[in-house]
């Protein structure tokens, strides 16, 4: 479990379908529900994408505008996008965060995560999920548990999400950052 801009979440690496596999379970998440990748910069999420011209100044002009910070933008699958059934073989969903913590550890692993939010598929949590939610809910069953270290980052909702596929921009989910 570790720390994002807005919720606790669970993460795993992106490639592995058996890490992944075990996050479903704990999580009770649906199959069908896929994973959001974790990027250190928007040339990092470029490189699992497979953008047109005009999602291109589009991926580019919200990035610029907003990342590191808490919008997820979902564009359409490169190549080196993860394959398995924990992902959207069409789109990614793409993220790019400020939490320290969480930045660390991408730069650990040298790469991206997958992740999604530490609370039980289909449960309703009232704000966001907390360390002390998460660890409530998870506790024994993760490996490991990284604490939060940044102040707060002044979100108040889950992150937005935005497509960007077919060239048009789409907000899927309204959260603090907003998107004109």
């Amino acid at each position: 479990m570790l720390p994002t801009d807005t919720n606790y979440a669970l993460g795993c690496l992106p490639q592995d379908e058996a890490v992944c596999a075990r996050l479903y379970d704990i999580k009770q998440r649906p199959a069908e529900k896929p994973l959001t990748l974790f990027v250190r910069d928007a040339a990092e999420g470029m490189a699992y994408a497979d953008l047109s011209p005009e999602e291109e100044v589009l991926f580019k002009d919200l990035a610029a505008r907003f990342w590191p910070g808490p919008l997820n933008l979902i564009v359409s699958a490169g190549p080196k996008a993860p394959k398995h059934k924990y992902f959207d073989a069409r789109t990614i969903s793409l993220v790019c965060n400020r939490n320290s913590a969480l930045r660390a550890l991408l730069d650990a692993v040298d790469g991206p995560l997958a992740m999604t939010s530490a609370n039980i598929s289909g449960t309703t949590v009232d704000g966001l999920v907390s360390a002390a939610l998460a660890a409530e809910l998870f506790g024994d069953r993760i490996e490991v548990f990284v604490p939060p270290v940044d102040s707060d980052a002044g979100t108040t909702q889950s992150s937005t999400i935005v497509s960007l596929v077919g060239g048009r921009l789409e907000v899927v989910r309204q959260g603090d950052v907003v998107v004109q």
